[in-house]
């Protein structure tokens, strides 16, 4: 059956901040649905990650964030690859510490920000300059 416009979902990913169009094809396809991993590929990335493989360590970060909701073990994962040079992974930290909503969290979200900037990513300059002053948290939250 044949819809009488393009379908297509847009889902919204919250550590990356992009969208991400996918065409529905018979049932929908949510953005996790191929983040999942079996036990022999997770195995996999983590030695791969281990030796130092950023790309194996973000998707890592993926998966637990997005199909594990394990938050620790996803920073874990993000922050290997961010300082190895991931951008994208330097930007995921960004996003994270902005959703703490602490001044500690927003001086750590400016650096990934910063870091993936200074790499050439154009959408981690763009959240600097979107970035409120940090010290605006310590004025509303005096005990954070």
């Amino acid at each position: 059956m044949r819809a009488p416009f393009a379908v297509i979902l847009f889902v919204m990913l919250h550590l990356s901040g992009e969208v991400f169009a996918v065409p529905l094809k018979g049932a929908p396809r949510f953005a996790n649905s191929d983040l999942g991993l079996t036990n022999a590929q997770r195995d996999k990335l983590i030695a791969e990650a281990n030796a130092g493989n950023n790309t194996a360590a973000a998707r890592l970060g993926m998966y637990y964030d997005f199909t594990t909701s394990d938050r620790e073990s996803a920073y874990y994962w993000f922050r290997k690859a961010a300082l190895n040079g991931h951008l994208q992974s330097q930007y995921n930290l960004g996003v994270r510490s902005l959703g703490k909503r602490s001044l500690e969290n927003c001086i750590e979200a400016k650096y990934w920000f910063e870091m993936a900037s200074k790499n050439g990513m154009e959408k981690a300059q763009q959240a600097l300059e979107r970035l409120d002053d940090c010290t605006r948290w310590r004025r509303e939250n005096p005990d954070s």
